[in-house]
């Protein structure tokens, strides 16, 4: 083999070894890429761990706030003083709407009972 053969294989030797140069160095960086995604990873996962407690705490307490306040409605069904007081009231203004109501009644009959001897009475003086 000639020199100049010799030279030609060499340079593409060259050439082939500073793409794997290149392949290596950016694999390099692949692998550090990867190694900052496994930190950030475990760091996700604890971070996961931490907000699956308070949800479980978050859980518990909206829980206990409940039955809280299903004690209370329970409690003001037992002990409800202002219902009573509202159902003294309503009937005293039931009591006060009916008795005012047959008043009106009453009112209603006299005038008409007066509206209807007026007739008679400008019908007679009609005739006449």
């Amino acid at each position: 083999m000639s020199e100049e053969r010799f030279v030609q294989i060499e340079q593409k030797l060259d050439r082939v070894e500073q793409r794997v140069d290149r392949v290596e160095q950016k694999l390099d960086h692949v692998a550090a890429d990867v190694e900052v995604l496994k930190a950030d990873m475990v760091e996700v996962k604890s971070d996961l761990r931490g907000v699956a407690g308070r949800v479980e705490d978050l859980d518990r307490h909206m829980h206990v706030l409940h039955e809280e306040a299903m004690d209370r409605i329970r409690a003001l069904g037992e002990h409800d003083t202002l219902r009573a007081e509202m159902r003294s009231e309503f009937k005293s203004l039931r009591d006060v709407l009916t008795q005012h109501i047959a008043l009106s009644d009453v009112t209603d009959r006299r005038f008409v009972r007066r509206l209807d001897d007026h007739e008679r009475r400008i019908t007679s003086l009609e005739r006449k």
